[in-house]
C-alpha cells in the first residue's frame, strides 16, 4: 500500500528448511517464546558497549557476554581479575586456560593483524579486549556447529522477539510449527496474504478469517509463481551486490578507517587518558 517494491524479512528466516542454521540449533528457534531473548553485549562492537538481542533459552551466552564486559569496564588487566572469577571463565567460559586463549589469539592476529599485538605488549587493557573478543568468536563457532552439544552453554544466537514472541506463537497448532514444514518462500506469500487480508478486515465491513493453517492449505491447493525482481547495496569496498560477493569469497579484509562522513574520529579521540570525555586506546578507529 505504501509503493515498497520488497518485503523484507529477518530473523524468522533462520527457522526455516533454506537457513544455513544447524538443525539442533533450529530446532531449539521453534520452541522459543517472547520470554527466551536477551539483550546482551555484542562482540563486534564490545569495547563501546554494543548490544545485540539473543537467545536465552539452554544457554548462557547472554550472561557470560554481560559478564565479561562488567569486568573490563571494571579492571584494566587480566591480572587484576581476582583468581576465583578467572577460574570461572576459564572452567565454564573458555574451557580453557587465558594463557592458552591468548596463544590463539596471538596466533590468529600474527596472521590478520599483527599491529594488534604490539599495541597488547605496551597496553594490558587492549590485551584484556582481545582475549574477551575471542570468546565471542569462539561462541559463534560453537553455534554454526551445533552438532556439538558440549558447547550448548555457549551458543551465540541472534535473535529478537519476532520469532519467538510473534511468529512461533502464530503459527502454533499448525504445521508450520516444526521448522522442517518452514519454507521462506510459503513464509513470505503467508506474511503478504495475511496482512492483506488484515487490511481487507480493517478498511471494510467483510469478516475475512485469517490463520496460517487457512493460507498453508491455500499455498498446497494451487502453484506458486515467484519473481526475484531485484537485489542492490552497498557495502565497505564494494559498491555493489556483485563486489560485495567477490569481496565475500576471496576473503578480503575491509576494515578500514571510518571516514570524516560519517563523524570525526579527531573530535571523539585522545590519546591522552586523562582527557575527559574522550576514548582513548581502546579505540583504533575502524568500522
Amino acid at each position: 500500500m505504501m509503493g515498497a517494491d520488497f518485503v523484507f524479512t529477518g530473523s524468522i528466516n533462520q527457522c526455516t528448511v533454506e537457513s544455513g542454521a544447524h538443525d539442533v540449533i533450529k530446532e531449539l528457534l521453534s520452541s522459543i517464546s517472547i520470554h527466551d531473548t536477551a539483550v546482551t553485549a555484542a562482540g563486534d562492537m564490545f569495547e563501546i558497549g554494543a548490544k545485540a538481542q539473543v537467545v536465552s533459552k539452554h544457554t548462557q551466552f547472554s550472561n557470560r557476554a554481560n559478564k565479561l564486559y562488567e569486568l573490563f569496564m571494571q579492571y584494566n588487566s587480566i591480572e587484576e581479575i581476582p583468581q576465583e572469577i578467572k577460574q570461572e571463565i576459564e572452567s565454564h567460559y573458555f574451557k580453557r586456560t587465558f594463557a592458552e586463549v591468548w596463544e590463539l589469539v596471538c596466533e590468529y592476529k600474527k596472521k590478520k593483524n599483527p599491529q594488534h599485538l604490539a599495541e597488547a605488549q605496551v597496553n594490558p587493557r587492549f590485551k584484556l579486549v582481545l582475549i574477551f573478543k575471542w570468546y565471542f568468536a569462539y561462541c559463534n563457532r560453537a553455534t554454526l556447529n551445533g552438532g556439538d552439544l558440549s558447547e550448548k552453554d555457549n551458543f551465540q544466537i541472534f535473535c529478537g522477539p519476532a520469532l519467538g514472541g510473534a511468529f512461533n506463537q502464530w503459527v502454533k497448532g499448525t504445521p508450520y510449527e516444526d521448522w522442517k514444514n518452514r519454507h521462506v518462500v510459503d513464509i513470505a506469500v503467508m506474511l503478504m496474504e495475511q496482512a492483506a487480508e488484515h487490511l481487507q478486515t480493517r478498511y471494510s465491513s467483510k469478516d475475512v478469517a485469517t490463520s496460517p493453517q487457512r493460507v498453508h492449505e491455500k499455498q498446497h491447493s494451487k502453484e506458486t509463481d515467484i519473481a526475484i525482481v531485484g537485489i542492490s547495496g552497498q557495502f565497505p569496498k564494494a559498491d555493489n551486490i556483485g563486489a560485495f560477493w567477490d569481496n565475500i569469497i576471496n576473503g578480503r579484509d575491509c576494515i578500514s578507517e571510518i571516514p570524516s562522513t560519517r563523524w570525526p574520529i579527531a573530535h571523539y579521540y585522545d590519546t591522552d587518558p586523562e582527557a575527559p570525555g574522550e576514548e582513548h586506546k581502546q579505540m583504533d578507529g575502524k568500522s
